[in-house]
């Protein structure tokens, strides 16, 4: 009875760490799809436009048909946001927190960053925190970073609910999680 409990709890480490390679494929498709939707959608019709009015303006010239100025000055000012949308780009993949502050402290300020995003554009009615805030690592880890999350969540101007599942479970007993 003891080598099936054993084997059954080996089964079930081994399922979950399989779902959570497949999470993290899914993810990281999910992402790639996510900046070619900005590429294409932001930097890419950006120049395009650029390159428009580019060839408006050199029109202009050719033919001696107005002043290609203003086409130029709006040619110039798509490339300036092309460019700022490669910086807001760049910057989401490779934050600069990561660099000075650590993993731990630029995940916090990049969450921090969510919810003023979600109070100021999206406002949303309900907040769901679905758990996994904890690493297992020890009693006193978990805890913190816990609490940490429930600090940055309860800054959302909506109700906040959350949903701890069993890996949540592992340091932590259900009074922690409330």
């Amino acid at each position: 009875a003891v080598g099936a409990l054993v084997a059954n709890r080996h089964e079930r480490i081994a399922r979950d760490a399989r779902d959570r390679d497949d999470a993290m494929a899914r993810a990281v498709l999910d992402e790639r799809l996510r900046i070619a939707r900005e590429l294409h959608d932001g930097i890419s019709q950006l120049l395009v436009s650029a390159k428009y009015q580019f060839e408006l303006a050199q029109h202009q010239v050719e033919a001696g048909d107005g002043d290609p100025r203003d086409a130029l000055g709006q040619g110039l000012g798509r490339i300036v946001d092309a460019i700022s949308e490669v910086r807001r780009i760049s910057h989401a993949l490779h934050p600069i927190l990561l660099d000075r502050l650590g993993v731990s402290a630029a995940l916090g300020e990049l969450a921090r960053d969510f919810v003023r995003q979600m109070n100021d554009e999206v406002r949303p009615d309900l907040v769901v925190n679905l758990g996994d805030d904890v690493e297992d690592e020890s009693r006193e880890a978990d805890l913190a970073r816990y609490a940490d999350c429930q600090a940055i969540l309860r800054t959302a101007r909506a109700p906040l609910v959350n949903v701890a599942g069993n890996h949540d479970l592992i340091h932590m007993n259900r009074e922690d999680l409330c």
